[in-house]
C-alpha cells in the first residue's frame, strides 16, 4: 500500500534542482517574503492567509553556478502544521519566518520549530540532519520587535550541528534591497549548493501520523468510479457514499468543468436534489450556507494553482486542509451556522473571519 508521502510525491508539482521550504506561524509574513524574492524588487503584493501552499521557481547565481530553486510557502495555521512533514521529501534548506513583534506567540513559534526539526531528524540519516536552516526575524521595523540576538538565543539550542543563521527582515520596505532578504537568501542558497546538505527521502514515522493525514491517506487510496460515471450516479441518486469526500468531489468537478458561476448553481441543484430523493441522506436537509462555504474553499484551491490540478486526488494533495470537516467553524460560530434558520435557506456571512477569496497575481493590488 502506498504511504501518504508517496502519494504526495506523485501529485505535487515537479520541483527544481533545489527545494527551499518556507514555514512559520500564520501571519508572520511567509507569502509576502516569497513574492518579494521572486517578483520585481519594488513590488509588494497584498496577500491573504495561505490555505494550502504557494510554490514558485526561480534561478539564482551562486559561486557554484546557476541553480534552479523551488520555493514552497506552506500555510501556518494550526490545522495545517501537522501536514508540514509531507513537504519534507527532497528538501534542500529551510527558511523559518518569525514575527519578531508577536511576543505573545513567540514561544509557540519556537516550539513548532523544535517539533519540525525533530520530525526531520526522525526521517533522515546523520548526514541529512545537516540541512541548513535560516530563521528570518521579520517585522523588525515595528516598535516592540525582538532583536536578532534575543531570537537566536531561543532557537539555537534546537538546531544541532547543522548550518544555522538568524537574519533580520523588514519585508514591507519599498525596495527589496532595504528588506534584508537578499542577504538572508544569499546565505541560504550558498549553503544548499554544498554537498553537506543532502535531501530527505525516507518515509515518515507512522507513530506520529495525525487524524487529518490519516483521513487524507484513506481518501487518496479510494477506488473511484470515472468522473462521468460518478456524476451520472449523482443525477440518478445512486451514489454508494454520501460523505465529505463526495461533496468535495462534486464541487471540484463542476467548478473545473463549468466555471464558478454556472458550477455553483449546478452544485446547489444537484446536492439539493440528491438530499431530497436518496435514502442515503437519512432525512437530512439542504444547508445552503455550508454548501456555499465548501464551494468557496474548493474554488479558492482551484484558482490558487496555475495551472489547476487535472485530477481530484491531485487537488486534495495540494489542498489537504479540505479534509478537515470542522473547517467551517474557523469562520462561523456554531450559533450562526447551526442555530440560525436562515443559514439553511440563504447565504449567511461568517461572523468570525471573512472567507478566503482569490487574488490572482496579475491583478493583485500592489504598493510601491
Amino acid at each position: 500500500m502506498e504511504t501518504l508521502r508517496t502519494l504526495f510525491g506523485k501529485w505535487l508539482p515537479a520541483r527544481a534542482d533545489r527545494t527551499l521550504l518556507i514555514l512559520g506561524l500564520d501571519a508572520c509574513g511567509k507569502t509576502t517574503i516569497l513574492y518579494r524574492l521572486v517578483l520585481d524588487p519594488t513590488e509588494i503584493i497584498t496577500t491573504i492567509p495561505t490555505i494550502g501552499f504557494n510554490v514558485e521557481k526561480t534561478s539564482i547565481k551562486t559561486r557554484a553556478g546557476t541553480v534552479s530553486v523551488s520555493l514552497w510557502d506552506v500555510g501556518g495555521c494550526d490545522k495545517i502544521r501537522p501536514l508540514w512533514r509531507h513537504y519534507f521529501s527532497g528538501l534542500s534548506g529551510l527558511m523559518y519566518i518569525v514575527d519578531s513583534n508577536d511576543r505573545e506567540r513567540f514561544p509557540e513559534a519556537v516550539e513548532e520549530f523544535r517539533a519540525m526539526l525533530t520530525e526531520i531528524a526522525a526521517l533522515s540519516d546523520v548526514g541529512d540532519q545537516r540541512i541548513p536552516v535560516i530563521v528570518i526575524a521579520n517585522k523588525q521595523d515595528l516598535p516592540n520587535a525582538m532583536g536578532t540576538l534575543e531570537i537566536r538565543e531561543k532557537f539555537a539550542p534546537t538546531v544541532g550541528n547543522r548550518a544555522f543563521a538568524v537574519y533580520p527582515s523588514r519585508a514591507l520596505e519599498p525596495h527589496l534591497s532595504q528588506t534584508g532578504l537578499p542577504e538572508a537568501f544569499e546565505w541560504l542558497t550558498e549553503q544548499i549548493v554544498t554537498p553537506q546538505a543532502p535531501s530527505v527521502s525516507q518515509p515518515p514515522n507512522p507513530s506520529s501520523t495525525t487524524s487529518l493525514s490519516t483521513k487524507l491517506e484513506e481518501w487518496l487510496l479510494r477506488q473511484d468510479d470515472p468522473d462521468d460515471v460518478f456524476l451520472s450516479q449523482l443525477d440518478a441518486c445512486t451514489l454508494d457514499t454520501w460523505d465529505h469526500y463526495t461533496h468535495l468531489r462534486i464541487a471540484y468537478l463542476y467548478l473545473t468543468r463549468e466555471g464558478r458561476q454556472k458550477g455553483k448553481n449546478l452544485i446547489f441543484d444537484k446536492i439539493e436534489h440528491f438530499i431530497k430523493h436518496s435514502p442515503r441522506t437519512n432525512g437530512k436537509t439542504f444547508h445552503l450556507t455550508l454548501t456555499y462555504f465548501w464551494i468557496q474553499l474548493v474554488n479558492y484551491g482551484i484558482r490558487s494553482m496555475k495551472p489547476p490540478p487535472e485530477e481530484f486526488k491531485q487537488f486534495l494533495v495540494m489542498n489537504p486542509h479540505l479534509a478537515d470537516g470542522n473547517l467551517p467553524l474557523e469562520y462561523y460560530s456554531k450559533e450562526t451556522l447551526f442555530m440560525d434558520p436562515k443559514a439553511r435557506t440563504e447565504m449567511v456571512l461568517p461572523d468570525k473571519k471573512p472567507l478566503p477569496s482569490v487574488i490572482p497575481r496579475e491583478t493583485a493590488k500592489r504598493r510601491r
